[in-house]
């Protein structure tokens, strides 16, 4: 394996629980639990592992928003878990992350193309004058036409607005990229769009990745390697095809029986159709669990 671009050694993180009444003493939670890993330049590493495992979390933490109890993080030999000031603002420009919902990161009030160029302004990219135009290429890149460039997020279909927070991060050009259930409320059509634009993207541009999900079928296709949560513990890491084709962990193997009693599977096409061409309002809070057929007719275009 290559030099890692990131480490993870030993962390561990304890959530705080609302007291019962005003006597009570005070209970926490271990959410993590001395998890350790790694990821090289131009990987792609899953994260897997039910609901509640602590998976947020960790991205949370790689991300800087959430400080842990216990270990480091080290991005390209540099300890990060407690940086400041303006080593602090260089770290979080080389680390991209989007969120499941990315209307909950954008701001509501301003037009998408402004919202690009303004990670370039906090990190003082670039003159005043060129900042606009590299958001208008990052949007393009993204798939996202002219026609949308001034419009508000509420304005936008769920794939459309998951492509503008992609545009943001990318805009920056950052080293790592940490998507955590970035597809998870997206109809199946549009999931497809936004996974292969992922692949394309980290592709092109040999971005590392931290790729995390429930979903098994996702992550086989999307992630060359995976690393299983369950409870707070990391309880497996390999391959990604040899970790599901024969797992050694009970969680491992009831995610992946789940996925096999779903019938569900995701076949990657870098040739498909602009997406965002097909995109429409969708329904915010539905998620549609799609059959085998309707998940392989949609990526295939039909």
């Amino acid at each position: 394996m290559a030099e890692p671009i990131l480490s993870v050694v030993g962390i561990s993180k304890r959530h705080k629980l609302p007291k019962e009444n005003l006597f009570a003493k005070s209970r926490s939670l271990q959410v993590l639990q001395d998890v350790s890993f790694s990821v090289s330049r131009g990987e792609v590493l899953g994260i897997v592992g039910p609901s509640g495992s602590g998976k947020s979390t960790l991205a949370s933490i790689i991300a800087g928003a959430v400080p842990c109890d216990a270990g480091n993080i080290r991005f390209r030999s540099t300890d990060i878990s407690d940086l400041h000031g303006v080593d602090r603002r260089r770290s979080r420009r080389e680390i991209g992350m989007v969120f499941q919902n990315p209307f909950g990161s954008l701001s509501p009030k301003m037009d998408i193309l402004s919202q690009v160029a303004e990670g370039l302004h906090i990190h003082r990219l670039g003159a005043a004058s060129e900042r606009r135009q590299r958001a208008r290429e990052a949007l393009l890149e993204v798939g996202l036409s002219e026609s949308l460039f001034d419009r508000r997020p509420r304005q936008l279909s769920g794939g459309q607005a998951q492509r503008v927070a992609l545009a943001r991060c990318l805009v920056l050009r950052p080293s790592f990229l940490i998507l955590d259930e970035a597809t998870a409320s997206l109809d199946v059509s549009v999931k497809a769009g936004i996974i292969n634009l992922i692949r394309r993207m980290q592709r092109n541009l040999n971005i590392a990745c931290l790729f995390i999900s429930h979903d098994i079928a996702i992550v086989e296709h999307l992630c060359d390697r995976v690393a299983v949560i369950s409870e707070g513990k990391l309880v497996e890491e390999g391959k990604t095809r040899a970790v599901f084709a024969a797992p050694s962990h009970p969680t491992t193997a009831s995610l992946v029986a789940a996925t096999l009693n779903n019938r569900q599977r995701v076949v990657m096409d870098d040739a498909l159709p602009n997406p965002s061409e097909r995109e429409t309002s969708l329904d915010r809070q539905n998620v549609i669990r799609p059959s085998f057929n309707a998940v392989e007719l949609a990526l295939k275009g039909a």
